[in-house]
């Protein structure tokens, strides 16, 4: 399933010699009938504003891309169905990108159920790309934000997918008898009355779900973060937090002969009313659990894990993870149990800031090369924000490496605060550099690759405390621009240091 995510994140539209930008509305009033006389390969580019209606595809390869970004750009659908429709087999190469998309209601699916809140999908595969997708609902039935079904396969990427409801499953996003690359999202605060309160997989639905924040969400009944029934998705370097199930599986539930692979994910602080805080399973399920934190998480019977039942029993295979509490945190009824592999420790994994929503390691922490090779699942290259796995010579346990890393916390919002975190070695003084944009080749220097456009602007932020990890509170200058992105990066040690280093490029993004 990672060939086909590398092949979606570089997938990108040729435009050819005859391919036209019309824009909305100074071409067409409204954004379906700028779609109905584009032709293939065109992009339709919207102005900033509000717009209300109802978008179908009708096949077209076209981009819809806002032109000032999500904050200043909402598509409504005002009750009136999904905000986008997909029913056309389009492919890839048909992208929304860049909207707020809201009001949606959903269509009505071959179930007699109206579901796809925002995004409904029949046998189509196409890009959903850096949208804030939100309140919108599945009135009857699935996929209060995404509803995918029968053969659809589509992309979806740096979304903020976000207070969505549905009656059925998967509130955030609902995949059925499809597969989808599910890459980069935030799925915060979602709520469903039936299971799956970020994701659910159901009927041989064999998703890639990686490097997603998947976070206070709730599901009436079972996967308050994922659920998956008769399905068998690849669930790797996600933060998996703060979800509640009102049945089991806090943080994810496996159901009737699902067996996803669950690899480099941090579950922790996750709630599950009768059994699996962090992990449930059950009649006849079979997971594989490898370098993952379970940390934390609360349930009736099994904290961390819950197995059964014993007409039907499950075995959770788990290796090199970190458990808390030990074996005594999980729980199983007769006949079912753990395949128990090597390197489990029972160690706080210190955590930067819970309460923040914070989960990356500090310096200190027992999880730093922990994570074990050779266990017969194909592991991830880098952690969830894209540094490299392997750092120290071995991987670490969850879904942060701990390397050199600058970040940013909350979002960026003009006037608004933001806090910056750098993790580092203990003593190392740290100096912020704001540059006027970002090099399309980095600089190779002797600090390590340097990555801004000049002019700089250069201050020293303090110094690595003891934990390894340097968290400051920022104030975003008013004038800062909605949908801008601004560049930082750090040299950690400066003068005082023997030998400093650069960090990544993180890049702020004003909504």
């Amino acid at each position: 399933m990672r060939g086909a995510l590398l092949a979606a994140l570089c997938f990108c539209i040729v435009h050819t010699a005859h391919s036209t930008d019309i824009f909305v509305p100074d071409d067409y009033a409204s954004i379906q009938v700028a779609i109905y006389y584009a032709q293939d390969g065109d992009r339709v580019i919207v102005r900033a504003g509000t717009y209300t209606e109802t978008i179908n595809f009708i096949g077209r390869k076209v981009t819809v891309k806002s032109e000032k970004g999500p904050v200043v750009t909402t598509i409504d659908a005002g009750g009136a169905g999904s905000v986008f429709k997909f029913v056309n087999n389009e492919g890839l190469d048909s992208v929304v990108d860049g909207f707020t998309l809201t009001g949606g209601s959903g269509t009505l699916d071959p179930l007699g159920l109206y579901s796809g809140g925002a995004i409904y999908c029949q046998s189509a595969s196409p890009t959903i790309s850096n949208n804030i997708i939100s309140q919108n609902t599945a009135t009857t039935g699935y996929g209060g934000a995404v509803y995918c079904m029968t053969n659809s396969t589509p992309t979806i990427i740096f979304n903020r997918i976000t207070e969505n409801s549905s009656k059925k499953c998967g509130s955030g996003l609902y995949c059925r008898a499809s597969s989808a690359v599910i890459y980069g999202n935030r799925i915060t605060g979602n709520t469903t009355g039936g299971c799956g309160g970020g994701i659910a997989c159901s009927l041989g639905t064999e998703a890639t779900i990686l490097d997603n924040f998947i976070a206070h969400n709730d599901a009436a009944d079972t996967g308050g973060g994922i659920a998956c029934f008769r399905a068998n998705p690849d669930i790797a370097n996600n933060i998996i937090v703060y979800n509640r199930s009102n049945l089991g599986g806090g943080g994810i539930d496996c159901w009737r002969e699902s067996s996803p692979t669950i690899t480099h994910n941090t579950i922790s602080e996750n709630f599950a009313t009768y059994g699996g805080g962090g992990i449930s399973c059950h009649e006849r399920c079979f997971p594989k659990v490898v370098n993952t934190i379970l940390w934390n998480n609360a349930a009736a019977m099994g904290n961390e894990v819950w197995a059964g039942t014993a007409a039907e029993p499950s075995f959770l295979s788990i290796s090199h993870s970190n458990i808390s509490g030990g074996l005594a945190a999980a729980h199983f009824e007769m006949g079912s149990g753990f395949v128990i592999g090597q390197g489990i420790i029972d160690v706080d994994p210190l955590f930067v800031d819970v309460g923040a929503d914070d989960f990356h390691l500090t310096i200190d922490s027992p999880c730093i090369n922990a994570g074990g090779f050779g266990t017969g699942i194909e592991l991830p290259a880098r952690d969830f924000e894209g540094d490299d796995r392997v750092v120290f010579g071995r991987a670490d346990i969850g879904a942060d490496e701990a390397a050199l890393h600058l970040y940013y916390r909350a979002q960026a919002v003009p006037g608004g605060e933001i806090s910056v975190g750098c993790i580092g070695l203990p003593g190392m003084g740290v100096v912020l550099a704001l540059g006027s944009g970002k090099k399309q080749d980095p600089l190779k220097t002797q600090w390590g690759e340097f990555y801004l456009n000049g002019p700089y602007f250069y201050t020293l932020i303090g110094y690595i405390p003891a934990n390894g990890a340097l968290v400051n509170t920022y104030t975003i200058p008013q004038n800062w621009i909605p949908g801008k992105k601004y560049p930082f990066q750090a040299l950690c040690g400066g003068l005082t240091w023997i030998d400093p280093l650069l960090t990544n490029l993180m890049m702020v993004v004003v909504e």
